[in-house]
């Protein structure tokens, strides 16, 4: 028997949940105390106890993705491959509507602009910041091809291979957005 310190009502050991840090091995409040109180406290505090669960789920998640494709990336590489192997004509044919919108962009952009968005954007993506010489570089349509976007000077970007494969075919608006949520 043991005298719950919330309702002062000796109970069983039954009505108390177990604590390894206790002399008795139990807690000191009963579970029907305690449950009111964890209650009480989460009606108070319900707005900062869901945004600490949706931070923690957030990251979570994005740790769980990060390990799943390293895990799984000879199989993705594999599938990609094959794919391409049998559907070379869709492959093909996504290419040539590509560089038709590409190519019907207005004003052209001129041979070597890559070296001047270099000093624009002073070798940094333009999405995450990251020094272009480490990483690699992408080009990047700030509004992608397939939303209408052109091929013009003022539509592009210099980006790092991540940024530019995660962005897809978000506009750099969306995709900036993402970023700052995480």
């Amino acid at each position: 028997m043991k005298k719950c310190s919330k309702c002062g009502v000796q109970k069983s050991a039954e009505y108390f949940h177990k604590d390894t840090r206790a002399k008795s091995g139990l807690q000191s409040q009963c579970k029907g105390c305690r449950r009111a109180a964890l209650s009480q406290y989460y009606e108070g505090n319900r707005e900062a106890i869901r945004r600490k669960q949706r931070a923690c789920d957030k990251e979570r998640r994005a740790e769980i993705n990060r390990k799943s494709r390293l895990k799984h990336l000879d199989a993705r590489s594999e599938y990609s491959q094959k794919y391409y192997r049998e559907n070379k004509d869709k492959h093909r044919e996504r290419q040539r509507r590509r560089r038709a919108r590409k190519l019907s962009g207005v004003g052209m952009v001129p041979e070597g602009y890559e070296s001047t968005l270099w000093e624009i954007q002073q070798g940094k993506c333009f999405y995450c910041e990251a020094d272009l010489r480490k990483t690699g570089v992408h080009e990047d349509h700030k509004i992608p091809l397939v939303h209408g976007g052109r091929h013009t000077k003022s539509n592009l970007c210099l980006a790092c291979p991540e940024c530019n494969l995660r962005k897809h075919t978000k506009t750099a608006p969306e995709f900036l957005r993402i970023l700052s949520s995480e």
